[in-house]
């Protein structure tokens, strides 16, 4: 997904914050060098990361906070994953 895509699906955000999310390593979308300027290409996980992130800053935490919310989530949802998969090969 392009750039301006992405911004469309998160209405008042703007291409800096993306690109801000891009220079902390918080998004890694890939980069076409072959014309004047970089196109950005935003991959499903991406997109998923800038929304979640989008709708906690417009709730008022700080970026920095906002990362350290999706983090644990996603790593709550790994380990769940991971005792799923345990328990169903005992």
């Amino acid at each position: 997904m392009d750039t301006a895509s992405v911004l469309k699906e998160l209405p008042g955000c703007t291409r800096n914050w993306l690109y801000y999310l891009e220079f902390r390593g918080v998004i890694r979308p890939t980069k076409d060098a072959r014309r004047h300027y970089q196109r950005r290409t935003y991959s499903p996980a991406d997109v998923e990361t800038a929304r979640d992130l989008w709708r906690l800053y417009q709730q008022g935490f700080r970026l920095s906070a906002a990362v350290d919310i999706i983090t644990a989530q996603e790593k709550r949802s790994e380990d769940e994953e991971l005792v799923s998969s345990k328990s169903s090969h005992s």
